[in-house]
């Protein structure tokens, strides 16, 4: 195993342990206080999040502290578009009324396409995949901010890209 391949996977290796250490201590050291007034579905718009530039998002809540849902974003310069889908789960392993630690993880799927500008050439489309955990803070009740730093890896490339975002939306 060559030293390249090597250096790409401890950067996996430690967010996979980051999103676990994450998901399972917090439960188990903090005191749980259920939400007086449960919002069961999230609509939000993310800048800097799961999909780039800007994400339009759902979540549904099947319980206080799980919930699941779908992102996505469509992107176009010129003759070059993005089209990015990211269904994922949400964990809040510790909440205290309007006021949480959220955990988001999921795969991320992203089509590329560019249209040649010269009709000689052909145009170019690209699929990718990768998976994508966000960690941060979350206020809702009936209003959704959540300031979060976001890690993605990539299927080709083996490491993981670090970033922080802003989903602002509503909660019912």
């Amino acid at each position: 195993m060559s030293s390249e391949s090597k250096k790409y996977r401890f950067p996996f290796a430690k967010l996979i342990l980051l999103t676990t250490v994450l998901l399972g201590a917090p439960s188990a050291l903090a005191e749980h206080v259920e939400l007086e007034d449960e919002h069961d579905n999230l609509l939000y718009v993310s800048f800097g999040g799961k999909g780039g530039a800007y994400t339009i998002g759902y979540t549904h809540c099947i319980h206080p502290e799980i919930g699941f849902g779908i992102a996505g974003s469509y992107f176009q310069v010129a003759n070059e578009k993005l089209t990015t889908i990211v269904p994922h789960f949400s964990g809040r392993p510790w909440h205290k009324g309007a006021h949480a630690l959220f955990i988001d993880a999921g795969p991320q799927l992203m089509w590329y396409r560019s249209r040649s500008p010269v009709a000689l050439l052909e145009d170019e489309t690209k699929f990718g995949i990768g998976g994508q955990v966000s960690v941060g803070y979350e206020f809702h009740n009936g209003f959704l901010f959540r300031p979060f730093l976001m890690g993605v890896v990539g299927a080709q490339q083996q490491r993981a890209t670090l970033w922080g975002g802003i989903d602002i939306g509503v909660s019912w």
